[in-house]
């Protein structure tokens, strides 16, 4: 991780505060550490206020970087769910390090009958998604109209099927496409003595990718 967040966990970023361990089963964890992942989403997190920022959802939620911060956050509660063990045990130690045992809970796969049982109890304020394609299958038009008043922040992956639905989901929700884009020094947050190609390639989420 970068020197600075030894310790100290994320060090800029919207979820600045967040300790996360080095540890992690998918990802380089730097740009986690440096607050520069997925920069692209960064206006929503720091428009988001604390009226809008209640219970989440974060469906694919890996080491945690979503749940524990937002819940660090906005000290609220979140349902994690993550279907793969390893990133399971990297979440539930980041947690531990965030103390936040009790407005976490991790669950397995998100099946679409299981998710709308949940959000027809009790839909949440904010749904986060990031399953690898399973978005196309997890959001039927019935779970759409259930989570009508959330906020959803779904990622789309080949072969998009989901775009295909924009105009249902505009119904409910004011759509914006947020496409992925390169990575550049000036979204490095730090002055320090990091050569520049290192920063580069800290910084390189392989964004955008076909």
């Amino acid at each position: 991780a970068h020197p600075w967040a030894l310790g100290r966990g994320i060090v800029a970023g919207p979820f600045k505060g967040t300790r996360m361990t080095t540890r992690t089963t998918w990802c380089n964890p730097v740009y986690l550490f440096i607050g520069s992942y997925e920069r692209e989403l960064h206006h929503i997190w720091n428009d988001l206020n604390s009226i809008q920022c209640g219970a989440a959802m974060v469906i694919g939620a890996a080491e945690g970087y979503y749940a524990c911060g937002y819940a660090k956050k906005w000290d609220s509660k979140v349902t994690a769910f993550e279907t793969n063990n390893d990133s399971r045990e990297v979440l539930a130690t980041n947690i531990r390090l965030n103390s936040l045992q009790e407005q976490i809970q991790v669950l397995g796969e998100c099946e679409r009958a299981d998710l709308a049982n949940r959000i027809k109890c009790a839909a949440p304020d904010l749904l986060l998604c990031d399953i690898e394609g399973g978005e196309d299958d997890l959001f039927s038009d019935e779970v759409l109209i259930l989570l009508s008043r959330t906020i959803l922040v779904i990622e789309m992956h080949p072969p998009y099927g989901l775009k295909s639905r924009i105009e249902t989901i505009a119904k409910t929700h004011n759509v914006q496409i947020i496409n992925p884009i390169d990575r550049c020094l000036s979204d490095y947050p730090f002055r320090d003595w990091i050569p520049d190609r290192i920063k580069l390639r800290w910084l390189n989420e392989w964004r955008p990718f076909s």
